[in-house]
């Protein structure tokens, strides 16, 4: 029997998504930035593949996401607005995190966005993929997307993407359309995605600097 995988994670909101033009441009209003930090080196095609089927999720959800590649010493200097939010793929995990725990988001109330930082243990990507035997962009999407979820005010949940335990059906299901955000979980992340743009002109201090 395969190992369940737990993701850390916090609160949840709810409102539901309209239809036409209007919707479109709530939607539209719903943008945020995702600035990712690829400290673990993972292959440029794996990454990609994470980032566009976590995208997807998050898109069904009503929340565009521009992924940027924060990686590079010196890029991304400016400070981030509130629909912006720093992603680690990394090789560590933040300290008191259990060994089962996949991705982490920690919250910082000196920080305007109240984010601290959000991230995905990329060995334990690899170690799911392995004994669930899956490909490793594909449990990289279902990590990033949660913890994108929880970076937008979403809690963990009986079903859906948020659930705060995954096996092999929950990322075949991903990976078929399924296994998404519950319907009131996206009208939440939606909302709290609008309330950021609104007030994207203001700016937070980085937590990587």
């Amino acid at each position: 029997m395969k190992t369940n995988w737990i993701w850390a994670g916090f609160a949840a909101l709810a409102i539901v998504a309209g239809v036409g033009t209007e919707a479109r441009a709530e939607q539209q209003s719903a943008k945020i930035t995702i600035r990712v930090v690829n400290s673990a080196k993972v292959a440029a095609g794996t990454l990609a593949e994470g980032e566009k089927r976590a995208g997807w999720v998050l898109g069904q959800a009503g929340v565009r996401v521009v992924w940027l590649d924060c990686t590079a010493p010196g890029s991304c200097a400016e400070d981030p607005g509130m629909n912006e939010f720093w992603l680690h793929v990394a090789n560590w995990k933040p300290a008191g995190a259990s060994e089962q725990e996949l991705g982490f988001t920690t919250f910082d109330k000196e920080t305007a966005s109240g984010i601290g930082v959000a991230g995905v243990c990329y060995p334990m990507v690899r170690q799911v993929a392995a004994q669930i035997e899956m490909e490793e962009g594909l449990i990289l999407a279902a990590a990033m997307a949660h913890e994108i979820g929880h970076v937008l005010g979403a809690g963990h949940s009986s079903s859906g993407i948020m659930q705060a335990k995954f096996n092999r059906q929950s990322i075949v299901s991903m990976s078929q359309g399924g296994y998404v955000f519950a319907r009131k979980q996206a009208g939440g992340i939606r909302a709290d995605a609008v309330w950021r743009n609104a007030g994207a002109g203001a700016a937070v201090v980085s937590p990587l600097r």
